[in-house]
């Protein structure tokens, strides 16, 4: 006969401690991610990088009427809108570039196209130059909206733009000169509308009527000497053209949309599928939390804080000069791709390094042709060009500094007339050669000139 067990009195208390550690287990990998995301909004908000989006959006004074309202007259009365969309048609092979090409040099079937569509589109032309004209311009984005597309606006501006484009260019083609830098100013004011909103992608949209001004304007001057008053405004409206620190504004303005976004993402409030890189479709809406590992919340709030402080990071490299700016977004670029695919960073964070560069050759062109109108002023006051540019600045013109060197830009005489350049992004002087658009590899190996044959 066995002997019966003694009855037991009480549970261990390491039992009691197992499970007392598992609740805290769980509660730390649940409340300290979501924890530190709120301390870091609180850091981000006491260093100034976050701020309230509304602080960063133009304004439109009472009383004032808003430019934003006449481009959306002048989009809707436009005639033949896929035909200016998709213009002008490649032909097949390795094209030119034709929007960086002096219009003379175009087939003729695109020029002939290019003035029937002026002709066409007259009543949204005249809508275009007089919205460019206001100063006060914002945009009807619905910015409080996780899933805003503000490509949208950028679209209508890059058609208008392209519509001001060919009218400026047709009428340098035949000798307009003063109706062309009217379309200059207007390029430029259209430019700087688009700027005004704090937001990287849309803000993109305003390097076609950039540099097609400065197409324009060197393409006008090939023709006949300007109006010194209309070199003087020109220059003045340049002068005034910041792309560096509206860039600024626009990643600000990233980082102010973001904490938004990751709530509505973490609550599935909005489908995600817009945010994969990889999304197929097909694919169910809750495939970003289904993506992380089983504590997946938890995870997303840890990659709400990385994102955010990948966004700051985005912030101060946009502020940096060049090529420290390249280097510092490069790396942004490189930690993002070695990232997973479903990465909260990987997905909402646009830091592409080529942004930056093409914002930089856009300042240049810009500010080669604001000192090209300053030469041509001092022609007109002293009967000829200065020999260098320290005379220009003696004549009381401020010249501005190669964005890619900070040093002056390049300046010399060249026949009747001269050529100012920027190193472009190498900074190694290439002798004014420029980038060749007939090229099948983008080349680093160029400079940015502008040229003036008279």
């Amino acid at each position: 006969m066995s002997t019966p067990r003694p009855k037991r009195e009480g549970r261990r208390p390491g039992c009691y401690v197992v499970a007392l550690l598992c609740l805290l287990g769980l509660v730390a990998v649940y409340a300290v991610p979501s924890w530190q995301v709120d301390k870091e909004l609180a850091r981000l908000r006491a260093a100034g990088a976050l701020v309230d989006i509304q602080t960063l959006l133009p304004k439109v004074p009472p009383g004032e009427r808003n430019a934003a309202d006449l481009y959306q007259q002048a989009y809707q009365g436009l005639v033949s809108v896929k035909d200016l969309d998709g213009f002008p048609r490649y032909p097949s092979g390795a094209p030119p570039f034709y929007w960086n090409e002096a219009f003379s040099t175009w087939p003729a079937d695109l020029q002939s196209k290019a003035r029937e569509l002026v002709t066409h589109n007259g009543a949204a032309y005249e809508l275009t130059t007089q919205a460019a004209a206001m100063p006060a311009c914002a945009f009807p984005i619905a910015w409080d909206d996780p899933l805003m597309d503000p490509q949208r606006e950028g679209s209508r501006m890059r058609l208008l733009s392209r519509l001001v484009i060919l009218h400026g260019r047709l009428a340098a083609r035949d000798g307009k000169v003063r109706e062309a830098l009217e379309d200059c100013v207007s390029l430029v004011r259209m430019g700087n509308h688009v700027l005004q909103e704090p937001e990287t992608l849309l803000q993109g949209s305003a390097r076609l009527p950039y540099q097609n001004a400065v197409c324009v304007l060197e393409e006008a001057l090939c023709r006949a000497d300007p109006d010194p008053e209309q070199c003087r405004r020109l220059f003045d409206l340049l002068s005034r053209t910041d792309l560096t620190a509206a860039a600024v504004r626009a990643r600000q303005g990233d980082l102010a949309r973001a904490p938004a976004m990751f709530a509505a993402l973490r609550n599935k409030q909005v489908p995600i599928e817009p945010f994969f890189k990889d999304w197929k479709p097909g694919d169910p809406p809750d495939y970003l939390l289904r993506a992380y590992p089983t504590v997946g919340r938890p995870m997303f709030d840890r990659d709400c804080t990385r994102g955010l402080r990948f966004l700051e990071r985005a912030i101060k490299a946009t502020a940096e000069p060049w090529p420290r700016n390249w280097r510092d977004l490069e790396a942004i670029e490189a930690d993002e791709e070695a990232l997973p695919r479903y990465h909260l960073v990987a997905v909402t964070v646009a830091a592409p390094p080529h942004i930056t560069r093409t914002r930089e050759e856009a300042a240049a062109k810009l500010r080669a042709a604001q000192i090209a109108l300053a030469l041509l002023c001092y022609k007109h006051d002293h009967g000829g060009y200065p020999a260098d540019l320290a005379t220009l600045e003696g004549a009381g013109w401020k010249t501005p500094a190669d964005p890619f060197t900070g040093r002056p830009f390049v300046y010399r005489r060249e026949g009747r007339g001269f050529i100012v350049y920027s190193l472009g992004p190498d900074g190694v002087d290439q002798g004014g050669q420029p980038y060749d658009s007939t090229s099948t590899t983008r080349a680093r190996a160029y400079d940015l000139p502008f040229r003036c044959a008279r």
